[in-house]
């Protein structure tokens, strides 16, 4: 039996060598075809090639902040929304109370405390919204809700308020900064301060402790204490203490509109940095794909070239077949 030649097996896995790197280059150049970009960029050498990977990192850079805008944006949104709840349950509730006190109306203050109530739950039901499965209001503990339940609040403060000596000015200093509100209810934590990887600053979000919320929460308890008739307090306490409250919700309006506002122009300052950022974003793929672009017609002469040197492997490899078959059937 005739063995074929070792020269013939050769020529046959140098030719089929060939093949496979003809094809990889056929694959290489249609996808550069395809995307308009050189699949070796960082073969441009030299200072282009120094240009080009310091595109790609702003690039990197930009994409990192057009995501933390988006995350931004989406918080913003839902504290705009929570706080025009807060507003909306707040409605005329003072007025209506003041209303009833001046008239001497047991059943109008009946109904306008029934509303304060259910605004103290709706405002902290508002406090507990997420966004991305993170609290919002919570600052940067945002795994939990900032305030407790309705009836937690209410409790703790008829412990602590009934039992002091002075009801209305207990008031004052639990919802106060370092008051009892912040140090034993308060479950979040000071908002943290962001920087876009620019540097520029992100505006810091107000958090449940923020003073038009905190004025809210004390008219709403002042209010409620002051009706509840369990509460170990005298005539003028109670009087001082409904005060206290109507005061705080007369104020509130006003503050939560400017709170509200506070928010929405964070949320005009992250569009902006995110148009920026897009345009920035333009510019540099622009210039990239200057650097790292490939001439269509050039690659597509190379493309045909390619595929010319794949067709010539391909007969020659027949013929070596042809030729070692022939030589072994001889």
């Amino acid at each position: 039996m005739t063995v074929t030649p070792r020269s013939d097996l050769a020529d046959l896995l140098t030719l089929r060598s060939g093949t496979g790197r003809v094809q990889s280059q056929i694959i290489q150049t249609q996808k550069e075809l395809l995307s308009n970009r050189s699949a070796k960029p960082y073969g441009l050498g030299g200072a282009a090639a120094e240009r080009l990977h310091g595109i790609e990192s702003r690039l990197a850079r930009l994409e990192a902040d057009d995501r933390v805008l988006t995350l931004a944006a989406g918080r913003w949104s839902a504290q705009t929304e929570a706080i025009a709840e807060m507003r909306q349950a707040l409605g005329t509730v003072a007025i209506d109370l003041a209303g009833a006190r001046d008239l001497g109306q047991s059943d109008l203050t009946e109904s306008a405390l029934i509303d304060a109530r259910d605004g103290l739950d709706r405002t902290l039901a508002a406090l507990s919204t997420r966004y991305a499965d993170r609290a919002v209001f919570s600052g940067a503990q945002t795994d939990r809700a900032p305030l407790p339940d309705a009836a937690t609040l209410l409790a703790d403060a008829t412990a602590s308020i009934g039992a002091a000596a002075d009801p209305s000015a207990e008031l004052e200093a639990y919802f106060g900064p370092g008051g009892r509100l912040e140090t034993t209810l308060w479950a979040g934590a000071p908002a943290a301060s962001l920087n876009l990887a620019s540097g520029e600053p992100l505006p810091s979000d107000p958090t449940a402790l923020d003073p038009a919320i905190t004025e809210l929460l004390k008219g709403y308890v002042g209010t409620l204490l002051a009706a509840d008739t369990t509460l170990p307090v005298d005539a003028a306490e109670r009087s001082e203490l409904a005060d206290a409250g109507l005061d705080a919700l007369s104020q509130s309006s006003d503050a939560l509109v400017a709170l509200e506002a506070r928010v929405g122009r964070s949320a005009e300052t992250g569009e902006r940095l995110q148009a920026r950022g897009a345009a920035r974003q333009t510019s540099l793929v622009l210039e990239r794909d200057a650097l790292g672009g490939v001439d269509p017609y050039e690659a597509a002469s190379r493309l045909q070239a390619y595929q010319d040197q794949l067709d010539t492997l391909f007969v020659l490899t027949r013929r070596m077949s042809e030729l070692s078959l022939t030589r072994y059937l001889g």
